[in-house]
C-alpha cells in the first residue's frame, strides 16, 4: 500500500486527519485533549472528504483526531494496555506462543505506554470485543481509536507512531477470537521431503511472483512490498518448501535493483521471514485428475480470466492481462469497436442514424459478457482435480481490454462516419458498411441509389430544390450547389475545405433554413447541427470535439457576430486534424479535421485572414419584411426536402460521375489553402455547365474587409504626398487625420499617445502587400521612419 501524501498544513493534527482520511480511514474530532466526540452524532459522523476534514479542524484547529474502525474504515485495532493486574502485553504473549508471531503492521504508542496495532479488514463482520483477553481490546465495528498526534490532557506524551508499516491483513485466529469461535494453532512445519512436485512448483511459482511485484513496486510502497513478500514466503519456508537462503537471495537482488539500501532490505527482510517463519503455510497437493464425467473444454471454450491457473491436467498457467486483452479482442465480432484516435467505442442506433460512443468499462463488461465466455481454474473438493468455472467479465478486465484496443491493429480505426454516400481514396464511392476507416452507415431510404447524369435533369432538379431562397447572383447559387457536393468527395480530396458563408442585409431571409434544413436535410437527412462562436473558448472548442466524436461532418456557426474576427476559426479551417480536450472530462482526444464549416450573418464583415478562407453565399431579399412573404412555390420545406433527398443526391453524385468520366479536369480558379478542394468543386461544377462559381469573391472581400480598404485609401493619399521619401510616425499620421482613416485607432486623448498608437499600428504593417505597394522601415525606436516600395512584378 502506497503511502498517502496530503496536503501539507500547519497544523499538524490537520495533515494527519488528512493523511488516515486518504487512506480510507473514515475520521472526525475529539474535543481537545479528550477522547470524547466533539460531532453531534459521534463516530458515526466520520468521513474521508478532505473538505469536511479541513472544516472540522479550520474551526477547532486543537481537536484530537478519531479514526472509525469496522468495516467502513476496513480497520481493526488491537488495543493493549496494562489496567491494576490486567497485563494485555501478558496476555498478547500466550496468544502468539499458541498462534504464532503477528505479522508487522502499522503500530501507535499510547500516552500510558500501551499500543494499538492497526490491521486491514474488510471481509466479513468483526466484533469489537472490550476484554478479548486481560488487558486486550479489539476495537472493531461499531468503535473507534485515538490516533496520533493527539493529546490527552492527563498525560503530557501524545500518540505517536511507532513505525512508517502500512495495516497488515488481520490473522483469521484474530478473527475468530473476536467472534466467539474456536481457533486451530498454526500446524508444525512438514519437513521439505513431504512435499511433492506440484507443492515445489507452487512454491516456485510463489517466488517468482513476489519477486516480480518488488521489482515493479511503485515508488513510496517498496519497503511495504518487501515486508509483505518475506512475511509470505517466511510462511512457505516455514511449511519447508522453500530455502531460507535461496529466498534471502533473490529478495536482496530485487531491493537493490528498486533502490533500497543494502541495511534497509536486509532488516526488512529477516524481521518479514521471522513473521512468516512462525505461521507456516501448508500447500494442499491436488492429484492430476485423471477421469472425468465430461471431457475437458476446448481451449477455444472460454478465456482465462488474468491471473496463475491449474488446469485440470495439473498444467500450471500464468495468465498475464496482456494476453488476456489480445484474446479478447481477437475473440470479439470485428464489427463490435471502433477506435476514434486514442478512444475506444461502439457504434449506436438504427441504420442511417448510427453515431459513435465512446465505452466505458460498465459497457465494455457486457459486450464481453454477450459475446465471449470467461472462465477460472478451481479445484474440485477431495482433490477431484479441477473444474473450469465461469467468471463474469469484471470492470478491471473490461478496462484491460479497453486499454488494449486503444493500440490493436485488429481494431478498426473510424475515421468517419457518414449516412450520405461518399468517394473515398482515389475517388472510389465507398459501399455500405466500414472501408478503410470509412464507414457509410446506408439508411434505408437511399438503398439502392443511382447516379442520375443528364444535365437536363440535374438542372431541374437543383433549381426546384432552391427555387424559394433568394439568391443575390447566380455565383451565390452555385457556391452552394458547391458546398452540397463538398461533404461527398471531402474523404477522397487531400486538404481542408474553407467556410461558406450564407450573407443577407436583413434577418429573416432564410439564411438559417438554406443552412440548417436544406443542406442539412439533404446531406445529413437532418438539420445540420449548430455550434455559437459567442461561447467561450474553451467551451467552443469541446463542443466542436464532441461534435467530431459524435463523427459530425457538417457544422453550422449560427448568429455570427457583426465582425468575424476569429484566430481559433481560420486556424481549425486550415488544420488537418484536431486535438483538445473532451467535455466533462479531462482526457485529450485527437482527431481527424473532417467537418466542413458553414456560416450565417446579416451582412457580417470579416477580417482579412478569415475573408481568404471564405465562399460567400449572397441572398437579397425582394421586399423590406421577408419574414412576411407568402409567394414560396413550397410553403413546407422540411416535407419538400424529405421527398427530395434521394433524387438531390442522384445528381449530386450523378455531377461526380461525369466529371470523373471526363478525366477529372482540374479547376483553374485555385483558392489559396484550399488547392485540392478547388480544383475538384469547381472541376465537377464546370463538367455540368456551372461556370459562374466563386465569380463574386473579390467584390465581396472589399466589402467584407472595410479595413483593407482603408489601407488602401491611406496608402494612396500617402505616395501622393510623399511618394517613395521616407517620412515620420507624426508625417503620416497627419495624412491619416486629414483623410478620416483609422478613427479607432487615432481617438487618443493626447498627441504623444495618438503618434505611440499609430506608430504601433504601422509596425504591423511593414513588408505587407498593400494594393501595388509595399510599406517598408528604415531605422528603430523612435526615430523610425518608413516609406513605400512598389512591388515588383512576377
Amino acid at each position: 500500500m502506497s503511502e498517502p501524501d496530503p496536503t501539507h498544513t500547519d497544523n499538524a493534527i490537520l495533515n494527519a486527519a488528512l493523511e488516515y482520511a486518504a487512506r480510507g480511514w473514515f475520521v472526525f474530532p475529539l474535543k481537545t485533549g479528550e477522547k470524547t466526540p466533539l460531532t453531534p452524532h459521534g463516530f458515526k459522523d466520520a468521513t474521508t472528504d478532505p473538505e469536511q476534514v479541513r472544516a472540522w479542524w479550520t474551526q477547532c484547529p486543537e481537536a484530537n483526531v478519531g479514526i472509525r474502525t469496522g468495516r467502513e474504515s476496513g480497520l481493526v485495532v488491537l488495543d493493549i494496555d496494562h489496567h491494576g493486574e490486567a497485563d494485555g502485553e501478558e496476555s498478547l504473549a500466550k496468544l502468539l506462543k499458541e498462534f504464532g508471531p503477528l505479522p508487522p503492521t502499522f503500530e501507535v504508542r499510547t500516552p500510558n505506554g500501551g499500543r494499538h496495532l492497526y490491521f486491514a479488514h474488510r471481509d466479513g463482520e468483526v466484533k469489537s470485543r472490550n476484554g478479548l483477553r486481560p488487558g486486550l481490546d479489539l476495537k472493531a465495528d461499531g468503535g473507534y481509536v485515538v490516533a496520533p498526534p493527539s493529546v490527552l490532557s492527563e498525560s503530557p506524551e501524545p500518540y505517536a507512531r511507532q513505525n512508517g508499516h502500512s495495516s497488515c491483513p488481520l490473522p483469521k485466529w484474530l478473527v475468530e477470537q473476536a467472534n466467539g469461535r474456536r481457533s486451530t494453532p498454526a500446524p508444525a512445519a512438514s519437513p521439505t521431503s513431504q512435499a511433492g512436485r506440484s507443492a515445489a512448483r507452487c512454491a516456485a511459482t510463489a517466488l517468482k511472483l513476489e519477486v516480480r511485484n518488488l521489482r515493479q513496486a511503485a515508488e513510496g510502497t517498496r519497503n511495504d512490498t518487501l515486508n509483505r513478500a518475506a512475511f509470505n514466503l517466511g510462511q512457505l519456508v516455514g511449511g519447508g518448501y522453500l530455502d531460507r537462503a535461496q529466498v534471502e537471495a533473490e529478495l536482496a537482488a530485487a531491493a537493490a535493483v528498486i533502490g533500497l539500501t543494502e541495511r534497509e532490505a536486509a532488516a526488512t527482510i529477516h524481521s518479514g521471514l521471522d513473521a512468516g517463519i512462525q505461521q507456516p503455510r501448508t500447500i494442499e497437493v491436488r492429484r492430476p485428475r485423471r477421469s472425468l464425467t465430461s471431457p475437458a473444454p476446448a481451449p477455444n471454450d472460454a478465456i482465462l480470466v488474468p491471473g496463475p491457473h491449474w488446469d485440470d491436467q495439473d498444467r500450471y498457467i500464468e495468465q498475464s492481462c496482456k494476453t488476456f486483452a489480445d484474446q479478447v479482442i481477437a475473440a470479439l465480432p470485428p464489427d463490435l469497436i471502433y477506435r476514434k484516435g486514442n478512444l475506444t467505442g461502439e457504434l449506436l442506433g438504427k441504420p442511417g442514424t448510427r453515431r459513435w460512443d465512446e465505452l466505458t468499462a460498465d459497457r465494455g463488461r457486457l459486450l464481453v459478457d454477450e459475446h465471449l465466455k470467461l472462465g477460472a481454474w478451481y479445484p474440485r473438493k477431495n482433490d477431484e482435480g479441477s473444474v473450469l468455472v465461469f467468471k463474469p467479465c469484471s470492470a478491471d478486465n473490461a478496462a484491460l481490454v479497453l486499454a488494449g484496443a486503444k493500440a490493436d491493429p485488429r481494431v478498426r480505426d473510424l475515421d468517419l462516419l457518414v449516412s450520405y454516400p461518399v468517394y473515398g481514396p482515389d475517388f472510389q464511392r465507398v459501399p455500405p458498411g466500414w472501408h478503410g476507416g470509412i464507414y457509410y452507415d446506408e439508411p434505408p431510404r437511399l438503398r439502392g441509389i443511382q447516379p442520375q447524369r443528364d444535365l437536363e435533369h440535374i438542372h431541374e432538379e437543383l433549381h426546384e430544390l432552391i427555387v424559394d431562397f433568394p439568391f443575390k447572383d447566380e455565383a451565390s447559387r452555385q457556391n452552394f450547389i458547391g458546398l452540397m457536393l463538398t461533404p461527398l468527395v471531402a474523404p477522397a480530396i487531400d486538404g481542408n475545405r474553407p467556410l461558406h458563408l450564407l450573407l443577407s442585409p436583413l434577418e429573416r431571409t432564410g439564411k438559417s433554413k438554406l443552412a440548417a434544413e436544406v443542406l442539412g436535410g439533404v446531406i445529413l437527412g437532418r438539420e445540420t447541427p449548430a455550434l455559437q462562436l459567442t461561447d467561450r473558448d474553451e467551451e467552443r472548442d469541446k463542443r466542436l470535439l464532441a461534435l467530431l466524436l459524435q463523427g459530425e461532418t457538417l457544422v453550422h456557426l449560427d448568429n455570427l457576430p457583426k465582425m468575424l474576427d476569429s484566430a481559433a476559426l481560420a486556424s481549425i479551417l486550415t488544420a488537418t486534424s484536431y486535438q483538445g480536450r473532451i467535455l466533462g472530462a479531462s482526457k485529450i482526444v485527437s482527431l481527424a479535421n473532417t467537418v466542413t464549416f458553414v456560416a450565417s450573418g446579416n451582412n457580417t464583415e470579416c477580417s482579412g485572414e478569415i475573408a481568404k478562407r471564405t465562399v460567400p453565399i449572397q441572398l437579397q431579399p425582394n421586399t423590406p419584411e421577408p419574414e412576411a412573404r407568402q409567394d414560396f412555390l413550397y410553403p413546407n420545406l422540411r416535407a419538400h426536402i424529405r421527398t427530395s433527398r434521394p433524387r438531390i443526391l442522384a445528381v449530386l453524385l450523378g455531377m461526380i460521375e461525369n466529371w470523373l468520366e471526363q478525366g477529372r479536369p482540374p479547376h483553374k480558379n485555385r483558392l489559396g489553402g484550399f488547392e485540392a478542394w478547388s480544383e475538384t468543386i469547381g472541376g465537377i461544377l464546370h463538367a455540368n455547365c456551372f461556370n459562374r462559381w466563386r465569380t463574386n469573391e473579390a467584390d465581396w472581400r472589399k466589402s467584407a474587409n472595410p479595413s483593407a480598404q482603408e489601407w488602401e485609401a491611406f496608402v494612396e493619399a500617402w505616395w501622393d504626398r510623399h511618394g517613395p521619401t521616407p517620412a515620420s510616425v507624426l508625417d503620416l499620421m497627419r495624412i491619416a487625420e486629414d483623410h478620416n482613416c483609422f478613427p479607432d485607432t487615432l481617438n487618443r486623448k493626447t498627441e504623444r499617445g495618438r503618434v505611440t498608437a499609430f506608430g504601433t499600428l504601422l509596425r504591423r504593417r511593414v513588408d505587407t502587400p498593400i494594393g501595388e505597394m509595399l510599406i517598408r522601415r528604415h531605422g528603430y525606436g523612435t526615430h523610425s521612419t518608413y516609406f513605400l516600395e512598389r512591388k515588383r512584378r512576377e
